[in-house]
C-alpha cells in the first residue's frame, strides 16, 4: 500500500481560527484514473473535494502543473 501523494497545509490569519488541511492530486495512480470512485482508497481522504484536478499550464518550452483549492477561515 502506497500514499498518494498530497501537500499539507497550516494556514493562519489574525482573526481566524488556524486551519490544518491537505490536498491530493487527482492524477496520482491510486486512484486509477477515477479519484471520484476510488477516493476512497487512501484511509486518510474523507472527502472527496481533498482531491483536486492537475490542469498543465504555460508554454511549450515552460510548462507547471497547477491545482486550484478553495480555503475558507472561520473567525474567532
Amino acid at each position: 500500500d502506497r500514499v498518494c501523494q498530497h501537500i499539507h497545509y497550516l494556514v493562519t490569519a489574525p482573526g481566524h481560527k488556524p486551519l490544518v488541511t491537505q490536498l491530493y492530486f487527482a492524477t496520482d495512480p491510486v486512484f486509477e484514473g477515477d479519484p471520484d470512485k476510488n477516493f476512497n482508497r487512501d484511509p486518510l481522504i474523507h472527502n472527496r473535494e481533498l482531491v483536486r484536478p492537475v490542469m498543465l499550464v504555460g508554454d511549450p518550452k515552460d510548462i507547471h502543473a497547477a491545482v486550484n483549492f478553495e480555503l475558507c477561515l472561520e473567525r474567532v
